[in-house]
């Protein structure tokens, strides 16, 4: 199929651009998410977290022991060891967050993959999943994913980009990615009384905690993610596209765009 390029100093991946269609309530027990890019950190990409609705709209529970990553997180880097952004906080409830306590960050290397794998047990039907892309803040939402294949038992069901996120709490509930395997109104009604009762998804529930770090990432050498909080209110404004049940439709076709490595902010 026709083919379009993604990388940078030599290395290279090869995105088929052929229309993809998204398949209706796909059925597996594996998934896997291969990060291709990041929305323009050299460096580093993470998420906030990652919710998974099954074929009747309700929410499928991942367990601790059955998330891991390759990368695996930053503490395969030297100097670290103990940082909190480790990828079983994707499943952990807290995806509207700045808090590093609840994000998950690994070492990028552009022209390689860069996995999260997901255990369901057994095998489920799937209708939707959501991912929170990582939003510590403005600067450092560019360490987001960008361009994202997901494969369910080896078979693909999603290739393209998904939103960056704002980089700060105010509507950071409006950038995550729906991406929808069905179009049924039973299933999608109950992924929306689910997300009515869910403080990430509804703010006024309940607040969750804010840390912001400003320092911008180096483009020279890999750097250290730790830096400055003084827990300043960045501006901004929320984008036009909700999160609740819609987004990425099943059966949907079209070309995507070019995974590009867009320039951050210096």
């Amino acid at each position: 199929g026709d083919k379009k390029t993604l990388g940078a100093g030599g290395k290279v991946f090869m995105l088929d651009t052929q229309p993809f269609h998204i398949p209706v309530t796909p059925g597996g027990r594996h998934l896997r998410f291969d990060i291709i890019s990041t929305w323009g950190d050299p460096h580093y990409v993470g998420l906030s977290g990652v919710e998974i609705f099954d074929a009747n709209g309700q929410q499928i529970e991942i367990v601790y022991d059955r998330i891991s990553a390759d990368p695996a997180d930053i503490n395969i880097l030297p100097d670290y060891g103990n940082d909190p952004r480790t990828v079983d906080k994707l499943v952990d409830g807290y995806n509207r967050t700045c808090d590093d306590l609840h994000v998950w960050l690994t070492p990028y290397t552009a022209g390689r993959h860069h996995y999260v794998f997901f255990d369901f047990g057994r095998s489920r039907s799937l209708s939707m999943i959501r991912i929170w892309n990582y939003n510590k803040s403005r600067i450092h939402s560019y360490r987001g994913a960008r361009y994202i294949e997901i494969m369910l038992d080896e078979r693909p069901i999603f290739k393209g980009e998904i939103q960056k996120a704002p980089g700060m709490l105010q509507g950071a509930e409006a950038y995550a990615e729906n991406i929808l395997f069905t179009t049924d109104d039973e299933i999608l009604c109950a992924i929306e009384e689910h997300d009515m009762q869910d403080p990430n998804i509804c703010p006024s529930i309940s607040e969750a905690h804010v840390v912001h770090d400003v320092d911008a990432p180096s483009a020279a050498e890999r750097p250290k993610t730790a830096g400055r909080r003084d827990g300043r209110e960045e501006g901004g404004s929320a984008g036009s596209r909700g999160s609740s049940a819609s987004g990425s439709w099943a059966g949907s076709g079209g070309e995507e765009e070019e995974g590009e490595v867009m320039e951050g902010p210096r």
